[in-house]
């Protein structure tokens, strides 16, 4: 029911709390997203990876070449 008077109902102000929620969880969301976007950085490239797949031991270093020469020649 709508008040003459001004007043607002229990629904008006759920509503509006939650309209807050949503819009503060949107501000965060873009925030992250725009910090993500201007470091560039979501992970390590594929040649660091083998690098320390190299230094752990887990390849030999013919493996190690021939994974490193693969990677050149499909770019």
């Amino acid at each position: 029911m709508m008040y003459w008077n001004g007043d607002w109902s229990w629904g008006a102000w759920v509503a509006m709390s939650l309209m807050m929620i949503v819009f503060w969880s949107l501000v965060v969301v873009a925030i992250v997203a725009v910090a993500r976007t201007v470091t560039g950085r979501t992970g390590p490239t594929p040649e660091e990876i083998l690098d320390e797949r190299l230094a752990r031991g887990e390849l030999s270093v013919e493996e190690y070449e021939e994974r490193r020469r693969a990677m050149r020649d499909q770019r």
